[in-house]
């Protein structure tokens, strides 16, 4: 007898099955319609194409309904598969599963298709028929497909999706990317290559970023003929090692935890590939994540490697952002706390002891040490009072934790859905007495998580933040840290066995709660997959994306622009910054990475006034303090010419994403620059412009400070 709860879980997943391929069946006809004139606006190809689609999907629904509804139906067919699967030789089935593995990656990431199939219904359809035969080609036995089969398959065809994300800029492009990141190679140049940049011996260069971004970012510079594709490729890999690796040493539990229970290890791979994409929804910034893993690895050794250790953490957190300060002493004490078996439900002086040392360590590091070394101190501030400055320079922005146009499903919102699968998967740990903390440890692991969390919810309301979740970094990971506390508890009190791999001890909703704890952060990616391609083809991607304005340029899908005039456009920028040299100082106040990678040479560096600063700037309280040099500067037009990224003048509300923003740039930046200069040359597919002096003051200006 099937019960209720069966019953609605088996039309769930008709349901849903029926809505992604309807939708992908909409989207494939959108890509096809407007091709041609044979049938309707239909091509041949393209029209028959569309209508064998439709066909196969109709196809594939019914197998959905007989799958849920009538298994019996289709027993034939199930067992001609599993022994076909069987029989065949292990590199033929490795290699089935390999590409089943990497089809959505390539498909939507490194194929034009990434850009004509943008909507859910395609990535969806082709991303759960790629994991459905990855599930069966791993498996084994009668069984055609089996629960830990589809679990792994869920997790490694997730994680792949997730490491496509940070490849997808790796690219010989010369300019900029993105509003701030040509500039921030410039940063990362900085500390080991400052010798790319024509400046006088002692002048000092202080690019807008800490130390600890600096270092990890622009290591490769010590490779003195780095390349923009190089680098690029350096930057994808550390938003990928770095949180394995920290999740890795996060469910590594030692075999002394264990009373010497043998583990194997794929499960402790799998759940590193899991926290990487649970971390991911961040992101978070590499020198946290290093710090973390200095925690994950040493919480549990001697005090004599453990106190040292976690003092390095916190040093290097505390100069990497302010805000990582307490982090490091937090995670420690947390982890040590609780993880200690209490008896009668009283914890042993020497646990206590152990976790007051863990934090003071964690906060010598981060409090004390920075402050000795001057790191800090230099710049006139203690850790307390750069937060107390970064609370009250700049404005907080409340409404950015509910639905807003800069992101749409608002900061709450998009936490609850990155964090709630796991969370209900916390609590039935407990439940199931997996895991038996007392009153202080809860207290202990709630506190710790509720003091990141409100710090992580004041910085994402503040202007220039609110995009995504990556204020939340140190709450994030103190989850995952708390699921590996559970992770270890369950490991202990079962002899080795995860109850979340027991098909038998799992109800359908237990398991469809996993599978959503694994997919939700990989839909994220799937999403965002997109090839970075060059717009040589740009007229036929057009056609088959369905753009209807004859006027639009590549950026509207994502494209680079043409390669020929990618190179015509760097040969008039190269050529008039030599022109302008020569008469006097040019201000790259943007993409200042054609000067790290020698596309501009022979230019002399201005280290002022670069973008991110002057937003900076902009967005604080002190803007009437800052800028008169500034525009002291532009009024004796002291630069001769000036690369920015497209000046414009409107004001936007809130409902335009980053309103505020905007208007900050145009109050303190755009206009003012435009008073006394003047476009001479705009390259909008390119995000530049160069700005020569007027030859008389703008009659319509009016800055907002005297200079």
């Amino acid at each position: 007898m099937i019960s209720f709860y069966d019953r609605l879980l088996r039309l769930i997943f008709v349901l849903a099955s029926a809505a992604v391929l309807t939708q992908a069946s909409i989207e494939m006809h959108h890509v096809a319609w407007g091709t041609g004139i044979w049938l309707g606006e239909y091509s041949l190809k393209w029209g028959l194409g569309f209508f064998g689609f439709a066909a196969g999907c109709l196809g594939l629904f019914i197998v959905a309904v007989l799958v849920a509804w009538w298994p019996e139906r289709w027993m034939t067919i199930r067992l001609w598969l599993t022994r076909t699967r069987n029989r065949l030789p292990l590199p033929v089935r490795g290699g089935f599963a390999l590409t089943c593995a990497l089809a959505p990656v390539l498909f939507f990431q490194y194929t034009m298709w990434g850009v004509v199939f943008a909507g859910p219904g395609m990535r969806l359809l082709v991303w759960g028929l790629s994991t459905l035969g990855l599930a069966i080609a791993i498996g084994r036995g009668e069984q055609l497909l089996g629960w830990k089969e589809s679990l792994i398959a869920s997790l490694v065809g997730g994680a792949l999706i997730g490491m496509a994300i940070p490849l997808a800029t790796v690219t010989d492009y010369p300019f900029s990317l993105g509003w701030s990141e040509g500039n921030r190679l410039w940063d990362y140049s900085v500390l080991f290559g400052r010798e790319r940049y024509l400046v006088p011996p002692g002048m000092k260069l202080a690019p807008f970023l800490d130390v600890g971004r600096q270092l990890i970012g622009g290591l490769p510079f010590l490779y003195p003929n780095l390349t923009i594709l190089q680098e690029r490729l350096w930057l994808g890999l550390i938003g990928i090692l770095p949180y394995v690796l920290l999740s890795w040493s996060m469910f590594h539990v030692p075999h002394h935890r264990l009373a010497g229970v043998p583990i194997p290890a794929l499960p402790w791979l799998l759940a590193g590939l899991w926290g990487f994409l649970f971390l991911r929804q961040g992101p978070i910034h590499p020198p946290l994540l290093i710090s973390a893993i200095l925690v994950a690895l040493v919480w549990r050794r001697s005090l004599w490697i453990a106190v040292p250790v976690l003092i390095a953490a916190g040093y290097f957190a505390a100069v990497s952002r302010f805000t990582w300060t307490f982090a490091p002493a937090m995670w420690a004490g947390m982890l040590w706390f609780s993880s200690a078996d209490p008896q009668d439900q009283r914890l042993d002086r020497r646990d206590w002891h152990r976790t007051i040392a863990l934090a003071l360590a964690g906060l010598v590091g981060g409090l004390l040490l920075p402050q000795l070394t001057g790191v800090l101190t230099d710049k006139g501030n203690t850790p307390i009072t750069q937060v107390t400055d970064a609370l009250t320079r700049q404005p907080l922005l409340w409404y950015r934790l509910l639905p807003n146009s800069t992101y749409p499903p608002g900061i709450l919102l998009g936490l609850l859905l990155a964090v709630l699968p796991l969370i209900l998967v916390l609590a039935i740990t407990v439940w199931r007495g997996l895991w038996r903390p007392n009153f202080w440890q809860r207290l202990a692991v709630l506190g710790a998580l509720g003091a990141f969390l409100i710090v992580g919810l004041i910085a994402s309301t503040k202007i220039g933040g609110g995009g995504d979740l990556h204020n939340l970094d140190m709450f994030l990971i103190g989850l995952l840290f708390t699921a590996s506390i559970a992770w270890e508890k369950n490991l202990r009190t079962s002899s080795g066995k995860l109850w979340i791999t027991e098909q038998a001890s799992l109800s359908p909703w237990l398991r469809l709660l996993l599978i959503v704890m694994v997919m939700l952060p990989a839909y994220n990616s799937l999403m965002r997959m997109r090839p970075l391609l060059y717009a040589d083809d740009f007229q036929r991607l057009k056609v088959l994306a369905d753009v209807e304005d004859p006027y639009a340029d590549p950026r509207v899908l994502g494209l680079l622009p043409p390669r020929q005039k990618v190179r015509e456009v760097l040969d008039v920028v190269r050529a008039r910054v030599q022109e302008a040299a020569a008469r006097g100082e040019v201000l790259f106040m943007d993409q200042r990475q054609l000067l790290t990678f020698g596309y501009i040479q022979g230019v002399p560096l201005v280290p002022e006034y670069e973008k991110k600063y002057l937003m900076d700037q902009a967005m604080g309280e002190t803007a009437a303090l800052t800028f008169p040099a500034f525009y002291r500067d532009l009024g004796r037009h002291r630069f001769t010419l000036i690369i920015s990224d497209p000046l414009r003048l409107p004001i936007k509300d809130s409902e335009y994403g980053f309103g505020e923003e905007n208007n900050a740039w145009v109050k303190w930046v755009a206009v003012p620059i435009l008073c006394y200069y003047e476009p001479d040359k705009t390259f909008k597919e390119f995000r530049i412009q160069l700005l020569i002096p007027r030859a008389a003051v703008s009659p319509d200006c009016a800055l907002p400070v005297s200079p």
